[in-house]
């Protein structure tokens, strides 16, 4: 991967999953996020916390312990 400079974003609880349903998705807000702070000019973002299974899925964090996460976590990274 060719970074187009070395300001790397570390990755931050925003929370804005919670305001999607089942309060675990991306959302358009979170999407907007990353894009605010890429103009800024990070040259890598990483996003924030993502529960891997449903027993440690934390409130307001994002999730990828079912399929129907799949779509969100696509749109963010195009």
């Amino acid at each position: 991967m060719e970074l187009k400079n070395r300001v790397v974003m570390s990755a931050i609880g925003t929370h804005e999953s919670v305001e999607s349903e089942g309060r675990k998705s991306v959302i358009d807000k979170l999407i907007a996020y990353h894009v605010a702070r890429a103009k800024d000019g990070n040259g890598l973002n990483t996003i924030e916390v993502t529960a891997v299974d449903k027993a440690s899925a934390p409130f307001g964090f994002l999730s990828i312990t079912e399929d129907k996460y799949i779509e969100g976590f696509k749109k963010l990274n195009v």
